[in-house]
């Protein structure tokens, strides 16, 4: 796959945020849990409240999560965003920490692959729908 990644960037972009939710469980609850419950509804708004809901459940849900510093609570939660906001499924918006929800579209290599490899379920995750 890493082959076929040098050339176009949207494949290169989106192989990285493959690469990442294999070992990356909180971004994939957050998509599972949150973006693609508002895709569903077709509301396409992430706000900081919806941020904050999220990762204040998983500080209570997980006693891993809630034992992080509050620096490292909050630095995990922006490299999370941040890797949403680097793969174009995020775009900043104003207010400040708002965000529009971006389903965009896979590049045919990448998905072929992916199916190919029998990993055709990230495809939801990367918000391929």
């Amino acid at each position: 796959m890493a082959r076929k990644a040098t050339g176009n960037p949207d494949t290169r972009r989106l192989t990285i945020l493959f690469l990442i939710l294999r070992e990356n469980r909180l971004l994939r609850e957050l998509i599972a849990e949150v973006l693609l419950d508002k895709i569903k509804a077709f509301d396409y708004l992430l706000t900081s409240a919806d941020l904050r809901t999220f990762f204040e459940g998983k500080r209570e849900q997980s006693s891993k999560v809630a034992a992080w510093s509050d620096s490292t609570y909050k630095k995990a939660a922006s490299n999370t965003i941040l890797v949403l906001i680097n793969a174009g499924l995020l775009q900043p918006m104003s207010p400040r920490r708002n965000y529009q929800i971006r389903a965009v579209p896979m590049p045919s290599p990448l998905r072929q692959q992916l199916l190919a490899d029998g990993l055709g379920h990230y495809l939801t995750l990367m918000l391929d729908i």
